[in-house]
């Protein structure tokens, strides 16, 4: 691969090679970030299917070679788009501001409350959040550090490529340039970037960044679109407790602390809201036990309920069907009865004499001849028979329609 100049190479590979030790810089630019990307293209470009990169100079002499281990990159070449989006490093993670104001330079290492926001005070107060202050203020290459440590924590273990790995080498790499490079384009331009003090110098720096970008043709690659993985970045530079806390010391920063107290806020009104409901689910489920045995047992009853109305329904069917054949039966022994008086009543002289004295039957039926006699004597017998059974009968008929009307009014209960 040929770079920049030498130095320039020795500083990416180390980004890529070695745990981040670089020093801080300047929040202005040194590099575009067309060139930051340029360089980036070239690494992926090179890797191919292998794990080695190899140096040149400018006449294209080889003095170097160099190894990568192998899960950094197969996750490069598993995932180019993550590593050339993470190659524009701080200069646009976390934002556009709060990455040039915190990583770039680094924070003062003793914490200086008077550097604080009210507003941080103030917020803090508010959410009933601790104060943030434990930790010394990070360097440039403790947010390298905190960056490719969580990168390799949120990967799973294992070797397997993942692009949380690609985005936190692509991110170191943009610092290792860094490194070279302001200090490079410091000395070509004649002094540190600052249109305030010094508007010539300043104007010098545009040029030569422009110069860079003009003459790096970038490699052939495929059309893949660039894409950082959001969670990764998110759990990492924004809801995250170690940067908030660094955050909440620049003012530039201050809206990323606040950012991540309301994500913390919510997070713990929720944990408390779920042990709160843990613990009401523990004390109502005797209640709901018993409300679903009552509910059960109700289901129950109910269908008991309608069976018994539909028996009852059947059983006062079959009762009037009863009743009814009762009554046509009695009708037909009353006009059985009746036909036999107006046999007797037809026989001459009889109705007289019965009207007469009611002693003059027994002496009337002694002189009447055998057949008649008989023939009196069962149709009295008939009649006593049919008058006894209509008794019996409506006495049943009676008991029955109590007990249906005691049966009815049980079930509408």
């Amino acid at each position: 691969m040929r770079a920049l100049a030498r130095p320039c190479e020795h500083a990416l590979l180390l980004a890529l090679l070695l745990p981040p030790l670089l020093l801080g810089s300047a929040p202005a630019g040194a590099f575009k970030i067309s060139t930051h990307v340029w360089v980036a293209d070239h690494i992926i470009a090179e890797l191919g299917s292998g794990t080695e990169l190899t140096l040149t100079d400018f006449e294209g002499k080889i003095f170097e070679r160099v190894e990568l281990p192998p899960r950094v990159a197969a996750s490069i070449r598993q995932y180019p788009e993550t590593f050339r989006i993470a190659v524009t490093g701080a200069d646009i993670y976390p934002d556009l501001v709060a990455g040039q104001m915190t990583t770039h330079p680094g924070l003062p290492f003793k914490k200086n409350m008077s550097a604080v926001s009210e507003d941080v005070i103030a917020l803090r107060t508010v959410l009933g959040l601790p104060a943030m202050d434990s930790a010394p203020g990070w360097q440039t290459d403790d947010w390298l550090l905190h960056v490719r440590k969580m990168a390799y924590r949120l990967s799973p273990a294992g070797q397997q490529p993942t692009p949380q790995i690609a985005f936190a080498y692509g991110y170191l790499l943009h610092a290792a340039m860094d490194t070279w490079a302001h200090s490079y384009v410091n000395l070509m331009t004649g002094d540190l970037f600052s249109i305030v003090d010094n508007p010539t110098i300043a104007a010098r720096h545009t040029a030569l960044e422009s110069f860079f970008k003009l003459v790096h043709k970038k490699p052939k690659l495929g059309t893949k679109p660039i894409a950082a993985p959001a969670w990764f970045v998110r759990r990492t530079l924004i809801l995250n407790a170690q940067a908030a806390e660094q955050y909440s010391r620049s003012e530039a920063a201050s809206h990323l602390y606040a950012m991540y107290a309301w994500w913390a806020k919510a997070t713990q009104l929720r944990g408390q809201l779920g042990r709160i409901r843990s613990e009401i689910d523990r004390v109502a489920a005797p209640a709901l036990t018993a409300l679903e045995e009552a509910d059960a047992l109700w289901r129950t009853l109910s269908e008991q309920r309608d069976t018994a109305v539909e028996a009852a329904g059947l059983a006062l069917g079959g009762l009037n069907t009863a009743e009814s054949k009762l009554q046509s039966a009695i009708n037909a022994v009353q006009t059985a009865a009746n036909n036999a008086t107006e046999f007797l009543m037809a026989i001459p002289g009889l109705a007289q004499l019965l009207a007469a004295a009611d002693g003059a039957i027994d002496g009337f039926l002694s002189q009447l001849s055998p057949p008649l006699r008989n023939a009196y004597n069962t149709a009295k017998t008939a009649q006593a028979a049919a008058q006894t059974a209509v008794d019996n009968a409506q006495r049943e008929l009676d008991r029955a329609r109590r007990d249906r009307d005691a049966l009815i009014e049980d079930v509408a209960v």
